[in-house]
């Protein structure tokens, strides 16, 4: 599944080193970082198992950051990247 996060990085929080630590911490794959409408909009897409692992993560992630993390879209996985990622694990 893949899930994009948001989250305002202002320079006196410094919320981007908290989002990338918990990621890092957790094991999340990231699959894209794009830069929103606004400077400070920072959209994150991430590869994840499941939906409590997203519940888990989003908790985490606005226990650190001050400004907060908020959750856009969650897309499941398609049959040919489930394919793909069994031939990868195999």
């Amino acid at each position: 599944m893949r899930a994009t996060i948001e989250y305002n990085d202002y320079l006196i929080s410094h919320d981007g080193k908290q989002v990338f630590r918990v990621l890092a911490e957790n094991n999340i794959k990231i699959i894209k970082t794009k830069i929103g409408t606004y400077c400070s909009q920072i959209r994150v897409i991430i590869e994840v198992n499941n939906y409590d692992e997203v519940n888990m993560l989003l908790a985490e992630l606005n226990r650190h950051c001050a400004g907060g993390v908020k959750l856009i879209k969650v897309r499941g996985d398609s049959i040919f990247s489930r394919l793909r990622r069994n031939r990868n694990e195999e």
